[in-house]
């Protein structure tokens, strides 16, 4: 099986009109560890660049992993993420109150993971609930924790399976799964069979806008397929009859927006917030080619500065590491080619430790490890989780170490 296939068409309106316009290179798949330095053969490089839809704008990947491969042995846990479970909470309110749904309503989640949020519906009293994931091992983990879940990739097949048994959602959820999705035609196509005539269908994306305004590479890896923005979207909806009524911006992963879509002239009417959204899009060019073109070349000149700031530490003799052994380091280490610069990576995920990250094999150990004079600088690949790292590691500083922020500017914090 090939590890990677090559998309030729936009994801969102099958245009061949793809230009690459932000030049990354060749990175290892992310979360593939191996459990000795040189345990196997050095992985194959797939290619991690952006794409921009000449048609309808919408930022791409066009080289796509195998997705069995890609979601084997998934680690991620809704759960472990103390900020998601405030989110959710928030979410699932502000969704009840838009839609005045009851109990009585029927739940769908695609991408459920281990069933956060379909707990939430349920500590607010919804009885009829159903997740949809593929990752095999956290969906039983859901289904034995009290939660309906389907091991299966939502698509249209599923989707008649589903209404045939359960009836027709009332509320369908997908949050932060349209960035993952080859065919978003497919699944789309699933969603608008699932959905009843009144209901609401609501997704969660990493938003294009934030992504390019901050700088935030870390967000760019193999699983994330698509670069979302309002005004792709729209055009993408109107083709399958779908509807976005309402939008919400916050600042999840860096920043993420929140769409509210429905049936064509169903219930709900277009919310102010659609428009205000489309016109701070036009405002910032992320309909224009020129927009990601320069984009690239801001992270190129990035790279120079790291790569020089770096140096001169090693040259006082000083060592540098890591922390957070996520997807995101994985980018950023191959895009700034800087791990033969970084000693060793510390995290707090246990099923990491004393295993070797994919491509450079460096080692990711205990982040205990810091304290043991072993290391100078930590350059914070988690950087979605910053504020809280170095809050715990203050110890850490204390002792005379420094933390290394490396986007969207180059800082060091002592």
């Amino acid at each position: 099986k090939k590890l990677f296939k090559i998309n030729n068409n936009c994801r969102l309106c099958s245009s061949r009109k793809l230009d690459k316009v932000v030049d990354i290179g060749s990175t290892p798949v992310s979360e593939k560890y191996s459990s000795k330095k040189n345990s196997l053969p050095e992985e194959k490089m797939v290619p991690l660049n952006l794409y921009f839809c000449n048609n309808c704008s919408h930022i791409q990947l066009v080289h796509v992993v195998d997705p069995d491969y890609l979601w084997d042995n998934f680690t991620f846990k809704t759960s472990r993420n103390p900020k998601l479970n405030n989110h959710y909470s928030n979410y699932v309110n502000d969704l009840i109150k838009f839609a005045k749904f009851t109990k009585k309503n029927f739940v769908l989640d695609i991408g459920s993971n281990d069933g956060t949020l379909l707990k939430i519906f349920k500590k607010n009293r919804f009885k009829k609930f159903i997740g949809v994931d593929p990752a095999k091992k956290i969906a039983k983990e859901a289904n034995k924790s009290g939660i309906p879940t389907i091991i299966d990739y939502m698509n249209s097949t599923l989707s008649e399976k589903i209404v045939t048994k359960h009836g027709k959602a009332d509320f369908i959820t997908a949050n932060n799964v349209y960035a993952h999705i080859n065919n978003m035609s497919g699944l789309t196509d699933g969603i608008k069979n699932a959905l009843s005539r009144n209901g609401l269908f609501v997704f969660e994306v990493s938003y294009l806008l934030d992504v390019i305004k901050k700088k935030l590479l870390g967000t760019i890896f193999h699983e994330h397929l698509s670069y979302h923005s309002l005004f792709s979207l729209i055009k993408f909806f109107k083709k399958k009859n779908l509807q976005i009524v309402k939008v919400r911006r916050n600042s999840l992963q860096g920043g993420s927006l929140v769409c509210y879509v429905q049936h064509f002239e169903g219930p709900y009417k277009t919310d102010k917030s659609v428009e205000k959204i489309l016109n701070l899009e036009k405002r910032s060019g992320l309909n224009k080619r020129k927009t990601f073109i320069d984009f690239s070349k801001k992270l190129k000149r990035t790279k120079i500065t790291i790569n020089k700031k770096i140096n001169e530490i090693i040259k006082k003799d000083k060592k540098i590491s890591g922390f957070g052994s996520a997807r995101s380091a994985t980018t950023l280490i191959k895009f700034f080619n800087i791990g033969s610069k970084i000693n060793f990576i510390v995290d707090d995920n246990k099923g990491k430790h004393f295993k070797f990250t994919p491509g450079d094999r460096i080692k990711v150990l205990p982040s205990n490890e810091i304290y043991k004079g072993n290391t100078d600088y930590l350059v914070i690949f988690a950087w979605e989780h910053q504020k809280k790292i170095m809050k715990k590691h203050i110890k850490f500083k204390k002792l005379g170490g420094k933390f290394i922020n490396i986007l969207p500017d180059f800082k060091v914090i002592s």
